[in-house]
């Protein structure tokens, strides 16, 4: 008996994990809606201001949302692949990064020597 509820117990978690894949699978090749209000890091004013971003805004082109910390050794590592990417494919990539660092000083010390744009968080 205690071999069926097993074998019961696993077929009901199979079950389930196949139903959450066919869900997953459905949304292939379906709009995606991300929309949100972010505090943006002005680098040349140094100053946060609110900004939406609205994934509908970059149709046609391929949306990457990095989300990074300082404190992140292969966040960091990631930066300069992520920039030369951005380089080579200028007309149809966007790169979006999100800082979830807390800390406003030590993020604009670290992009004042990595970065040259605009950072969400």
């Amino acid at each position: 008996l205690t071999e069926i509820n097993k074998a019961s117990a696993a077929y009901a978690t199979t079950k389930e994990r196949a139903r959450h894949e066919l869900a997953r699978l459905d949304r292939l090749g379906k709009p995606l809606s991300l929309e949100f209000d972010a505090q943006v890091l002005d680098l040349k004013s140094g100053l946060p201001r609110q900004e939406p971003f609205n994934l509908e805004a970059h149709n046609g082109k391929v949306v990457l949302v990095h989300f990074w910390s300082t404190r992140s050794g292969p966040c960091i590592a990631d930066l300069p692949r992520l920039k030369e990417a951005r380089k080579k494919h200028a007309d149809d990539l966007v790169l979006t990064g999100i800082s979830l660092d807390e800390n406003n000083a030590r993020l604009r010390r670290f992009l004042k020597g990595h970065c040259n744009d605009a950072v969400m968080r």
